[in-house]
């Protein structure tokens, strides 16, 4: 977990902290103020007022930088990270890497440096990241990307900026792939030109907003169980003793749960919890100093049985391999999945399955062929997962 504490349970903490079984421990000397942690491929990365300006990673006993620094934005240069066709991919409010102009606000790691995404985004600020049917989306405080028009929120095919319609008229806070459209949350009052009470979904190249109800700004969405989730600081004009979480029941927001917390800035799902994170003192009715855990019975899952696992992709065996190898990965939600094998460039080479699969570990094998059935040279190669609106990459190398 990171944000902006001291301490976490008994133990002096700088910003920074792990849950273990039953309590919080610290992580090392921790960093300045953080916005976004992220993990890929085996590592764990965080941003924010990180280092002296960038990006770090922990390898269990230490930070250390990636690369140099990035300068030229305001607090916090650095505010969020996605991985994408097998490379980190950094958003902020940053205009220079290493005293070096050309960085505007979006950069991609390749390995020992960091590289621009064609002339970038100018504005303030790119705070979310999401990638939406294989490409790369942001989303923040920015007027422009790539010399086109983009209201807060563009999309990235390889090459250069999109914008999604008339975007949206204020602030984007975060992004979600649900299935086949984006969900946008945030600040803003309008989507496309129509009325939109923070939040908005992008499909057939259209926006809908999604619900009036929403007073206040929304900075987090994912989905639970069977439910889309927004948390935030609001209340719901029609009920406002619900604050800070809702529920979609496919015409309007609605409680998820009594007496939830308000002034949500983050959550995520882990199997059949729910976490919360932010700067409220009481969840449920409970003291609760900033997180809290919703827990919840998977639908069909009766009391007692097993809660659901999250998604997870194993590592490849073997690795390195020649001419085979076995991809692992476990479904924790019954739904659509696809893996794909991508070259060091991110481009798709090889769909390994795109359909809905059951809950429970499910094994795929690569024969090192490309989707005509071409053999690949021996190099690195990416394996890329997208399933329970998350995205997961790992690392192949073909001898």
């Amino acid at each position: 977990m990171g944000g902006h504490f001291l301490g976490a349970g008994e133990d002096i903490a700088n910003n920074l902290a792990f849950w273990e079984s039953e309590s919080w421990s610290p992580m090392g000397d921790g960093q300045e103020f953080i916005k976004d942690l992220h993990s890929f491929d085996g590592g764990l990365y965080a941003v924010g007022s990180v280092g002296t300006g960038g990006v770090v990673s922990w390898d269990g006993a230490a930070w250390s930088m990636v690369g140099g620094e990035f300068t030229g934005g305001y607090a916090s240069p650095t505010r969020a990270l996605v991985d994408h066709e097998g490379l980190l991919h950094v958003g902020g409010s940053f205009t220079e890497y290493d005293g070096a102009p050309g960085f505007a606000r979006v950069a991609r790691w390749e390995d020992p440096v960091w590289v621009p995404l064609g002339t970038g985004i100018s504005g303030v600020s790119v705070d979310a990241f999401a990638v939406h049917d294989d490409e790369l989306y942001a989303g923040g405080d920015f007027t422009t990307s790539g010399g086109q028009a983009t209201a807060n929120i563009a999309r990235w095919d390889g090459v250069t900026w999109h914008p999604l319609g008339d975007g949206l008229d204020d602030k984007v806070e975060a992004l979600f792939s649900d299935g086949d459209r984006l969900i946008a949350v945030g600040e803003f009052q309008q989507a496309g030109g129509a009325p939109a009470a923070g939040v908005a979904a992008w499909q057939d190249g259209a926006w809908t907003p999604l619900g009036d109800n929403v007073s206040g700004t929304v900075y987090a969405v994912t989905r639970f169980e069977t439910k889309l989730i927004i948390a935030g600081g609001f209340t719901l004009l029609d009920d406002p003793a619900t604050k800070g979480l809702a529920a979609w029941n496919g015409e309007r927001w609605e409680a998820v749960v009594a007496d939830a917390p308000n002034y949500i800035f983050d959550m995520e799902v882990r199997g059949a919890q729910l976490w919360l994170a932010g700067t409220f003192f009481d969840a449920g009715g409970l003291p609760s100093q900033g997180v809290a855990v919703f827990e919840a019975l998977p639908t069909g899952v009766e009391e007692g049985a097993s809660a659901a696992k999250p998604l997870t992709l194993k590592p490849v065996y073997p690795n390195p391999f020649n001419p085979k190898t076995t991809v692992n990965f476990t479904l924790g939600v019954e739904g659509p999945v696809r893996l794909s094998i991508h070259d060091v460039q991110g481009r798709r080479l090889r769909v390994l399955v795109d359909r809905a699969l059951p809950i429970g570990d499910h094994d795929f094998t690569w024969d090192g062929r490309d989707e005509v059935g071409r053999e690949l040279p021996s190099g690195v190669y990416f394996s890329r997962l997208r399933a329970e609106g998350e995205s997961h990459s790992g690392k192949l190398v073909l001898s």
